[in-house]
């Protein structure tokens, strides 16, 4: 977690802290329910790619136990970028007016999602 100098505790205890509430709140909304025309897709697949960049996430041996136990606590939340990613996949949810909406933003959202690797790799 020191790769872009994010080393200190002080921040990240509050930052994963936060992202969990935020992932729960998320997963409990029951959002992945709602039909394509009430979806943004860009959004959604933003979150796909930060859950992508979490199953990345070398959680080094030096930071706080709470920092690596609350990183290793977002993990469930994992599943929900492929469930994202098969939604807007799906050539009917594409056809909307959410998606046609921002067509260039959404596709490459969603390229982005689906290889992760050419974006956080880099």
């Amino acid at each position: 977690m020191t790769r872009h100098g994010i080393a200190s505790t002080g921040i990240l205890v509050p930052l994963v802290a936060a992202t969990g509430v935020s992932l729960e709140t998320y997963a409990s909304s029951n959002s992945l329910a709602a039909p394509a025309e009430s979806r943004l897709a860009f959004r959604e697949l933003g979150l796909a790619i930060g859950l992508h960049a979490l199953e990345r996430t070398e959680v080094s041996p030096t930071l706080d136990d709470r920092v690596r136990e609350g990183i290793a606590s977002l993990r469930h939340y994992l599943p929900i970028a492929g469930l994202i990613e098969d939604f807007w996949s799906e050539p009917v949810h594409r056809e909307s007016d959410s998606w046609s909406g921002h067509p260039d933003i959404n596709a490459v959202m969603l390229a982005t999602s689906l290889v992760p690797a050419g974006y956080l790799d880099s």
